[in-house]
């Protein structure tokens, strides 16, 4: 079985931390409607909502979870982002690139520490989730993101 990186390998944290030092303002996408500076405030948004807790309940959504966390396929191109975490709706307007980015880094450092039972109840799209899981899905959302700039 190939190896599955997630939030819990502390190297396979600081690789994606490398990775996004690497991005700069005017990168373009390779796919996609963000910019480079709106996709870290995206990232940003997204690990620090993934440690708060979510109102009611949602039934596991199995193919859901199996294709985002279990399957070797790469995420599709082109969904689009709940508004909460967009910033063209609702989420952080990006303002300055470098405090940004490092909000972006700040954040994906503190959801690889969530101690393990101390995730949310569910996922607002996958349902409930293992501790292993959450930290996949922390994983394979930055790594996604970050090969939408070629990186």
């Amino acid at each position: 079985m190939p190896l599955r990186r997630t939030l819990g390998d502390p190297a396979a944290v600081e690789a994606l931390i490398s990775r996004i030092r690497q991005v700069e303002a005017e990168r373009p996408a390779l796919w996609g409607r963000m910019s480079a500076h709106a996709m870290l405030c995206h990232m940003a948004d997204v690990n620090t909502g993934l440690t708060m807790r979510f109102e009611g309940n949602r039934p596991r959504a199995k193919f859901r979870v199996y294709y985002a966390l279990h399957s070797p396929l790469p995420w599709p191109k082109g969904i689009r982002t709940p508004k909460r975490v967009d910033q063209e709706h609702g989420g952080t307007q990006p303002v300055e690139f470098l405090a940004d980015r490092e909000r972006a880094i700040n954040s994906l450092r503190a959801l690889a520490a969530v101690p393990r039972g101390e995730w949310p109840d569910f996922h607002p799209l996958m349902g409930p989730l293992s501790d292993w899981e959450w930290r996949r899905f922390g994983w394979r959302h930055t790594d996604h993101h970050l090969k939408q700039f070629g990186l």
